[in-house]
């Protein structure tokens, strides 16, 4: 399972990998962990370390520099100290998608690693989205303009490909408090985002095998920074595991219908075999092949229906984890897609 992140320079991307830190590395989060895929105990601390220190800088009141190159993380999420999933998160360098000097070659390996994912992560960033009430201006100063074009690009080179994504606004802690909602839901700041990314709407809607939608995020949590910009308070993060859960709980799910269309097909192949070996003749054929030790397509097929059963009883063992850490995601993010 693959996990990227994308996004325009000053996104906010290295600051939420740090929240990601902060929410489910430092701590256990309902007690789910996302803990380092490593080959021994010294290995797992070194990787843990790459993460933690741009948290510390944020706990020292200290912004940490941007990503100057992309980032490749083996994690693994546990729940109850049981591994549930494993995945690799890829952290783009900052700015690649305003890149001016950005040649054909880095942006096929780009593109080529967005279509090997299974979740894509897009970064919009809040602040400057509401410095314009025209959504076409909010668009191109806030990154969206970006966002849209990776999707509008997906939609256009893998139209089959099933999708998962998320359209993070980065530094929701820093909207004024009309943006925020009475109920401090940010419905507002969603409301005006989805005004923003209307001009993919009907690529969305169209496209039957995506799942996503729109949350508003911050690592440093309402209060935290000041009106300067300067960090005030201690990282309190916001709705950043709701991201990865969704993430992780869609692409699963994904996976699952994947399983379950491709047993109705071997099913439907099974019937069509078993008729032609249908009478006298049939049996002989069926007979004489397994005489000489040769597997009949109707065998290797239900070989192959055995093997996605038990890949979906593999599903089944941590589906309950799962929804149990996605269910309170679904309530925070504002859907795009018809399917969620």
């Amino acid at each position: 399972m693959k996990i990227t992140m994308v996004g325009t320079s000053g996104s906010g991307k290295t600051v939420f990998s740090a929240g990601v830190y902060g929410k489910m590395m430092r701590r256990t989060f309902e007690k789910f962990a996302i803990i380092p895929r490593a080959a021994n105990f010294s290995e797992e601390i070194l990787e843990s370390h790459k993460f933690a220190r741009d948290y510390k800088m944020l706990a020292a009141k200290k912004w940490p520099p941007g990503t100057t190159e992309t980032k490749y993380y083996p994690l693994n999420l546990v729940y109850d100290g049981r591994s549930i999933v494993m995945f690799d998160w890829i952290d783009y360098r900052g700015g690649f998608l305003d890149d001016p000097e950005l040649d054909e070659v880095k942006a096929a390996e780009v593109h080529a690693n967005i279509a090997a994912s299974n979740a894509v992560i897009l970064f919009a960033d809040a602040q400057k989205l509401v410095t314009s009430d025209d959504p076409d201006e909010a668009s191109f100063v806030s990154g969206a303009d970006a966002v849209m074009q990776i999707l509008q690009g997906y939609s256009r080179n893998y139209p089959s490909n099933n999708l998962t994504f998320i359209i993070a606004l980065t530094k929701a802690d820093g909207v004024e408090s009309k943006w925020m909602g009475t109920n401090s839901d940010f419905r507002p700041l969603m409301d005006y985002a989805r005004q923003v990314f209307q001009p993919i709407h009907e690529i969305i809607q169209r496209e039957k095998t995506w799942r996503g939608g729109i949350i508003p995020v911050s690592t440093m949590g309402i209060g935290n920074v000041d009106a300067n910009g300067n960090i005030v308070g201690f990282p309190k993060p916001m709705n950043i595991e709701h991201v990865i859960a969704y993430c992780l709980g869609s692409t699963l799910r994904n996976r699952r219908d994947e399983l379950i269309d491709d047993i109705i097909t071997i099913e439907s192949d099974i019937e069509s075999i078993d008729a032609k070996y249908k009478g006298l003749w049939g049996v002989v054929k069926k007979t004489y092949q397994q005489l000489r030790g040769v597997y009949s397509d109707g065998e290797a097929l239900a070989q192959h229906r055995r093997e996605r059963r038990e890949d979906i009883q593999e599903l089944l063992k941590i589906r309950d984890a799962v929804e149990r850490l996605e269910e309170p995601a679904l309530e925070k993010i504002m859907m795009m897609t018809k399917r969620y």
